[in-house]
């Protein structure tokens, strides 16, 4: 069953919180462990819920 538009922005909006957090194992209990996330500008594909997690704590703040 696809989940409603509203449970699917709830969700959305949990991973936003959690990342500004810097809540990692509350974002990876978001994430599928075979997460697919695309960037589109960079053209960077990460692949994997441990390596979108990992990506997040390094990346430099701004």
């Amino acid at each position: 069953m696809e989940p409603s538009s509203t449970e699917a922005s709830d969700v959305v909006g949990a991973l936003w919180d959690r990342m500004q957090a810097r809540d990692r194992d509350g974002l990876a209990a978001l994430l599928a462990e075979d997460a697919v996330v695309e960037w589109p500008v960079s053209g960077e594909r990460i692949t994997g819920r441990d390596d979108y997690v990992a990506v997040n704590r390094e990346y430099p703040e701004g």
